[in-house]
């Protein structure tokens, strides 16, 4: 089964791909696997350890290579601090047996954890942790930090040294030199290629590639050999290790991180190999500083140049990839918006047509009644879709730049899809619909209307893609803390391409040329940004065309809230004629709203301005005045507020009429002084409702100009 989920608190990768908390948490945490983790740590490191103390020169426990450090620093990046007794372990059985002081032995210890609980805990800080090579910033950072935790390694190992007599006075300067060297080695030479080929595993590729990465990879090998190995006669007299920087670069520019790191450990094992064996171009120097410490600055200088680059030509290649992917994503949408504006005018054009078409009818003229009531009909059918088309398309709008606010109370939702249900019914297009019902009291905090939205929408997208005797079942429950509702139907089903994606703007199923099912593709976009107002979630599921599909929205739900008198329902008031003035600037509304009115009995006055309208208010005292925003002169506002300055006229009921439908349209229009605020077109039983209710009491106060 093919399934799409959207949450409401979808998670999003982070800069750092790790975190502290876990780290600091970690570090007493012990464990059988744990245990087993720290004794395969320590064994590595032991033997890393003891390999460097063959390039040991000054001091017996002070080498210029110490592979040790990047081994402990992989390791706890990697696994966690909670292995650091894996190190203190490692270090001090290296030192007990090269030098056979405990207390000496374990200071060092010591000072070789410390230093790889603060590189690491700096790199996660501030370096990216884990992903520390992938920006040259970051790399940078990491340099600094090795040099600064290996100064705590060399000053702790002196220290110990010293105190146990096992270092002359006149040597400090240069062990602490060639100690803190060879650290800051470690982590440059040893440490990038664990963590790069565990963070970021490429053991297969095209055939291309890999032929290309062995012919690096062999090459370097070939000239660590003939560099620094000795394998040419006479090399030691000359500075030839300048010829391997080429393969160096190739490897950062041509492959990637895994591969310049590969090439580094490669040179870095070849050349101290001849280091060991007193080969290479730095094997005439006689003086250790010049034999030993100028070749490890030499790599570790090339480590850095090469990481780097590879860094550069990494961070070049993702930005590459993200404008393409930028690119592809704006072309779609471009895509998208031609195909919705097609759509769009092939849905606004058949309404039109068929209310031109009643309109001509209708201007023939000698109609008799059976023919006049199935236009009328037409009429107000394809007018209300228009009207629904439009009140969607501004809600997406609002709901993308966050215009709309809930209006939020608790409530049954139970009895609120019981109440869509039979809505939904009196449509004409859904009244023969077998809609299956199973629902059960669920109280939310919502609002009531949106709430009401999002099951119309479910339902109707239901009807939509089901043949008319197919089955539809709303169901509403709860589950656990969630009260859920679910539309399932057996209908055209979901292709599992269009799935993940159903949610999205502008995306529907059906785009052939009949268009059979109608529609923006907005009313599924419009239930998941509703869902997520509410705090809840919208999933989707579908077994292919022709299987059916379920739409799920989980909100969260609340306890019961026992009712009170305020649910109690109004008593019903009998519509009354009323005087009532219409200012609107447009001469064919004002004329139809003026006709409809009339017919309902009333009494109508008319003015087409600002100015008009306050005059006529004046004049005529009408007890209702319906008042468009959008007035040559003054807009309406400004009508209101004359109105209201005027004590003569205060029992008067003024209605803002208008397409300005925001709730700060609204908030201005009761700053103004408006009692109610209707959006266009206008809505004639709501208006009734007004007209009937109106008592001509608790109206708004004197507005002062």
């Amino acid at each position: 089964m093919a399934i799409a989920k959207l949450d409401d608190a979808a998670v999003s990768p982070t800069e750092h791909s790790t975190t502290l908390s876990p780290y600091r948490s970690q570090i007493f945490d012990t464990d059988l696997k744990n245990l087993a983790r720290i004794a395969t740590v320590a064994i590595i490191y032991f033997g890393a350890g003891k390999l460097g103390l063959y390039f040991a020169s000054f001091n017996a426990s002070s080498s210029s290579v110490w592979p040790a450090t990047g081994i402990a620093f992989a390791a706890l990046l990697l696994l966690g601090l909670r292995i650091w007794p894996a190190i203190l372990l490692g270090a001090f059985l290296v030192n007990l047996t090269s030098l056979g002081a405990v207390f000496t032995s374990l200071g060092m210890a010591t000072g070789n954890t410390l230093e790889a609980v603060a590189a690491v805990y700096l790199t996660v800080r501030y370096a990216n942790g884990r992903r520390l090579f992938e920006h040259a910033q970051d790399f940078f950072k990491f340099v600094g930090f090795s040099m600064l935790a290996a100064a705590i390694s060399a000053t702790f190992g002196l220290t110990s040294l010293a105190l146990g007599g096992l270092a002359p006075v006149s040597e400090f300067a240069r062990i602490w030199m060639t100690w803190w060297l060879g650290d800051v080695g470690g982590f440059l030479l040893f440490a990038p290629l664990p963590i790069l080929w565990i963070e970021s595993p490429r053991l297969v590729g095209d055939r291309r590639r890999v032929l290309e990465t062995s012919i690096m990879l062999i090459a370097i090998a070939l000239i660590g050999v003939l560099v620094f190995g000795g394998a040419l006669p006479g090399i030691e007299n000359y500075p030839v290790g300048f010829i391997c920087i080429p393969i160096l670069v190739w490897s950062a520019l041509r492959f990637g991180q895994c591969e310049a790191a590969t090439a580094i450990f490669v040179l870095a094992v070849s050349a101290d190999w001849g280091l060991m064996h007193g080969l290479g171009p730095w094997a005439r120097f006689h003086n250790p500083i010049a034999s030993f410490i100028i070749p490890q600055a030499f790599l570790m200088t090339l480590a850095a140049m090469t990481l780097v680059l590879a860094a550069v030509v990494g961070e070049r290649k993702r930005a590459v990839a993200d404008a393409n992917e930028a690119r592809n994503q704006a072309e779609s949408a471009n895509r998208a918006k031609d195909q919705f504006l097609a759509m769009l005018g092939h849905e606004l054009r058949n309404p039109i047509a068929a209310l031109s078409s009643a309109v001509r009818v209708v201007e023939r003229g000698d109609l008799r009644s059976l023919q006049a009531t199935p236009l009328l009909e037409i009429m107000v059918r394809q007018s209300g879709h228009l009207a629904r088309m439009v009140d969607d398309l501004l809600d997406v709008e609002r709901l993308t730049v966050g215009r709309i606010a809930l209006n939020r109370q608790p409530m049954n939702l139970g009895e609120c899809a019981r109440h869509c249900v039979t809505a939904l019914r009196l449509r004409e297009e859904y009244a023969d619909r077998s809609i299956e019902l199973s629902i059960e009291d669920a109280w939310i905090d919502g609002d009531p209307d949106r709430i009401a939205q999002m099951i119309t929408n479910l339902l109707s997208n239901a009807c939509k893609y089901t043949r008319p005797d197919g089955k539809i079942e709303l169901s509403v429950g709860s589950e656990s803390d969630r009260a859920v509702i679910r539309v399932e139907d057996d209908g055209e089903g979901i292709p599992a391409k269009l799935l993940p994606h159903v949610f999205e703007l502008f995306v529907q199923g059906d785009r052939s040329p009949d268009r059979r099912a109608g529609g923006l593709g907005l009313g599924l976009t419009l239930v998941r940004q509703l869902a997520e107002l509410h705090g809840g979630t919208v999933e989707a599921h579908s077994n292919g065309l022709g299987r059916g599909s379920m739409f799920a929205v989980l909100v969260p739900r609340i306890e019961m809230v026992p009712k009170t008198g305020a649910n109690r329902t109004e008593p019903t008031h009998f519509e009354l004629s009323r005087r009532i003035l219409i200012v609107e600037d447009n001469a064919d509304a004002r004329e139809a709203l003026r006709e409809a009115l009339e017919m309902a009995g009333h009494e109508v006055f008319e003015a087409d301005s600002g100015t008009s309208g306050v005059e006529s208010a004046l004049a005529k005292g009408p007890e209702v005045a319906l008042i468009d925003i959008g007035l040559p002169g003054f807009d309406g506002y400004e009508v209101a507020r004359r109105i209201r300055s005027v004590s003569e006229v205060q029992g008067m009921m003024l209605i803002a009429l208008t397409g300005y439908g925001l709730p700060e349209d609204r908030r201005r229009a009761e700053e103004a002084g408006f009692d109610e605020h209707l959006v266009k077109p206008l809505d004639f039983e709501e208006l009734t409702k007004l007209l009937t209710a109106f008592d001509g009491t608790d109206l708004k106060k004197p507005v002062a100009l």
